[in-house]
């Protein structure tokens, strides 16, 4: 495996009473190609928020490229994108700020294209959310 360009450690997250993730450690190393599979409230969608800086953990480590998720956030979302599968857009949208924001997303996605980075791999290691055992890494999935 090449140097981990994300790395997980012993992530957990509650909403009080209610379990988010628990202990949740894994690796992707840059290069590979890494995806998260389990049923719903399984914790997928936790743990990339807390990789993006919209949740806070309450215990555990996350970084991406060495940089803290958390602490550096700013520079790690210099580094990546992320689209939610569940986008909470203007809820009274016009046509004509509909198209701006089309303009400027094109443009910064063709402006970044060469700083991009590939992430294409034959390998595809893979965790499972919601099994008995929490993923420990992305090798031994």
């Amino acid at each position: 495996m090449t140097a981990p360009i994300i790395e997980v450690e012993r992530l957990t997250k509650s909403y009080g009473g209610k379990r988010g993730i628990v202990d949740v450690s894994l690796e992707v190393g840059e290069g590979e190609v890494f995806g998260f599979l389990g049923p719903n409230g399984a914790g997928k969608t936790t743990t990339i928020r807390i990789l993006m800086a919209l949740l806070r953990a309450d215990a555990g480590r996350a970084r991406i490229a060495g940089l803290d998720c958390w602490e550096k956030s700013i520079d790690v979302k210099r580094l990546i994108g992320y689209v939610p599968g569940e986008p909470s857009l203007d809820p009274n949208p016009r046509a004509a700020r509909s198209l701006s924001t089309s303009r400027i997303f094109e443009a910064a996605s063709t402006s970044r294209t060469s700083r991009s980075w590939s992430i294409a791999s034959t390998s595809t290691p893979t965790a499972s959310f919601g099994s008995t055992r929490p993923a420990t890494s992305a090798r031994s999935c």
